[in-house]
């Protein structure tokens, strides 16, 4: 186990590392990029660029070609979380983890989405509480098996406490995610100035797009991972062990 899994070891309130939790979700991009982009390549990239495609009336078909991305984030959690607990998984083995737990997955996204939706629109702020609590539940369906009331019941328990250093972290996560539009705004730009507007709306819906979206899916993915490494207690159920390699 390393640094970032000593969390919890007392039952008492846990103490949440930023840096810890900042080292952690960039060793899992670094370490195990290749393993996340074999996985974003079927169920993030290759929607996003069919998307790219679709004609601009197709709503509804490009939102539903944002639900493969389930499978991702349960795949890559299990790869981050391999990687953060001394643990090996194939990248094969965390597709099967995913589509496993599509459905639990994706019941977690509606769930917390239609509570921070209301919650925002309420009064914003309990939306913004709501998401910073719930962070490490898609890790938490992953790696304890559970259904998707308790890992968000898990998730939010964990958290207490420590919401305050969770929103400073998921604002310098933001802040990258930003700096990485930018990026692919200055990009696009070039690539108009030097090609025009045409060649410039292929690119960026076939190429940068595609590959920016995977970026900030792996980065997000890998941040929920760490934070769900920091706060889970000792002697945890972890199923996920039965697939690692």
């Amino acid at each position: 186990m390393t640094a970032i899994l000593a969390a919890q070891t007392d039952g008492s309130r846990p103490d949440l590392d930023v840096g810890a939790v900042l080292g952690a979700m960039w060793r899992v991009l670094a370490r195990r990029g290749l393993d996340l982009l074999v996985v974003g390549a079927p169920f993030v990239i290759l929607p996003q660029v069919i998307a790219g495609f679709l004609p601009q009336n197709l709503e509804a078909v490009k939102l539903a070609l944002g639900l493969p991305g389930v499978v991702f984030t349960g795949g890559a959690s299990l790869i981050a979380y391999a990687e953060l607990s001394g643990g090996s998984i194939t990248s094969w083995k965390a597709i099967g983890g995913g589509l496993g737990r599509f459905g639990t997955l994706w019941a977690v996204g509606v769930l917390s989405g239609l509570a921070i939706g209301l919650g925002t629109i309420l009064l914003v702020v309990p939306g913004l509480i709501a998401m910073i609590g719930w962070i490490p539940a898609s890790a938490t369906v992953m790696v304890e098996n559970t259904g998707s009331t308790e890992a968000l019941g898990r998730a939010w328990r964990r958290t207490q406490g420590v919401r305050w250093r969770l929103a400073l972290l998921s604002l310098l996560v933001f802040v990258a995610v930003l700096l990485g539009f930018v990026v692919v705004l200055i990009a696009d730009l070039a690539v108009m100035s030097t090609a025009g507007e045409a060649a410039m709306n292929q690119v960026s819906n076939l190429v940068v797009a595609p590959l920016y979206a995977f970026v900030v899916v792996a980065l997000m993915t890998a941040f929920s991972t760490a934070v769900y490494a920091a706060l889970r207690p000792a002697g945890a159920p972890a199923v996920v062990a039965d697939v690692f390699a």
